[in-house]
């Protein structure tokens, strides 16, 4: 479960990005930070919140906070990630049919991130917003035994 601390810490840097109309720009640095570990250029705020988290000996929990951020601006911009699972990596036609149905069915925008399983036989499995989504076939499988099954 994510802190109390690292939300109050994330809350109060959405809440500075939001007075500053950078809530878009400080994502894209958070996650510069999260994923390149890219401390050039970054803004005070960031580095007041730094200090701070020195400070107050809470600086194993930066990647976090910074995760947290990046959720909030996501849900403010209207955004929703999904991974989508497959054993290989999809087109682009492929990628852009499947954000066009999660678009259509969560109204909202999508980011997908593409994870290759080889344990994946065929299909794929999508999780977003909480969901699995899977059309793999070995679901498929497991669900026509449960049906026939539960049919004698």
């Amino acid at each position: 479960m994510v802190k109390t601390a690292a939300r109050r810490y994330s809350k109060a840097l959405f809440e500075l990005a939001s007075e500053k109309n950078a809530v878009s720009e400080y994502k894209q640095i958070a996650l510069a930070i999260i994923e390149k570990n890219d401390f050039k250029n970054i803004p005070d705020d960031f580095i007041g919140l730094f200090d701070l988290l020195i400070k107050k000996r809470r600086e194993n929990d930066t990647v976090n906070i910074l995760r947290i951020y990046c959720g909030m601006a996501d849900e403010y911009e209207n955004i929703l990630s999904a991974e989508v699972i497959s054993v290989n990596i999809l087109s682009e036609e492929q990628q852009s049919s499947i954000v066009s149905a999660l678009s259509k069915k969560f109204n909202k925008k999508i980011n997908i991130k593409q994870i290759t399983d080889p344990t994946v036989i065929a299909g794929i499995k999508i999780k977003i917003a909480g969901l699995l989504i899977d059309g793999t076939a070995e679901a498929k499988l497991a669900s026509l035994k449960k049906y026939l099954l539960t049919e004698n």
